[in-house]
C-alpha cells in the first residue's frame, strides 16, 4: 500500500555527528536479540544494528544476503515497513543489492534513528515488515525499556504470496 504523503524533509547538520559508544550499541542489539527471541517462530526476522550511513548522509540500508535469498523477492519491489504504532511506510527493495532505497530515508528521518539504535525486522507478508525501534539512548530503568519485552508481537499476519 503506498500512501500518497509528502515528504519535506530539512537537512541534518552532517558536522554533529553522534555516534554511539561501543558499550550502549552492544546494549541496544542484545535488548533487539531478545525481543526477536520472543517473535513467532512463522515469520522470518533479522536484527540490524544502525550504522551512521543508514540514518544520515546516503540513507541505504543493506539487509542480510541469506535472509534476501530466502525470503524476499528475486526482483525489485515496493517493501512496507510498518512500524510498532501500525504506520506504513513504502520503500523500495533492490534485489541485486539487497537492500532498501526509496523510502528508506524517510522512514529513517520519521522515527529519528540514530547512530546505535537497533531494528527488528519482521516479515510479515511478502513485502511488509513489521519494524520495532529499540534506542540506544533509551534509559534502562525506564518504563519503555521494561514495556520492550512485552511488546505485543501477536498481531502479525500470515505471510501471503
Amino acid at each position: 500500500m503506498c500512501s500518497n504523503r509528502t515528504y519535506s524533509y530539512n537537512r541534518r547538520n552532517l558536522a554533529n555527528r553522534v555516534y554511539a559508544a561501543d558499550e550502549d550499541r552492544q546494549y541496544a542489539i542484545e535488548r533487539a536479540e531478545e525481543l526477536q527471541s520472543g517473535l513467532e517462530l512463522d515469520f522470518p526476522s533479522f536484527v540490524k544494528p544502525m550504522l551512521q550511513s543508514h540514518v544520515t548522509g546516503g540513507f541505504w540500508l543493506g539487509l542480510p544476503v541469506w535472509f534476501c535469498s530466502n525470503h524476499l523477492p528475486n526482483h525489485d519491489e515496493f517493501i512496507t515497513l510498518l512500524d510498532e504504532e501500525g504506520n506504513e511506510s513504502p520503500t523500495k527493495y533492490l534485489a541485486e543489492k539487497s537492500g532498501l532505497s526509496a523510502g528508506w530515508r524517510g522512514f529513517a528521518i520519521d522515527h529519528e534513528l540514530v547512530d546505535g539504535d537497533a531494528l527488528v525486522f519482521q516479515l510479515i507478508r511478502l513485502t511488509e515488515f513489521k519494524v520495532y525501534i529499540i534506542r540506544v539512548n533509551q534509559v534502562e530503568d525506564s518504563d519503555e525499556a521494561a514495556d520492550v519485552a512485552d511488546l505485543d508481537v501477536s498481531s502479525t499476519k500470515r505471510i501471503k504470496s
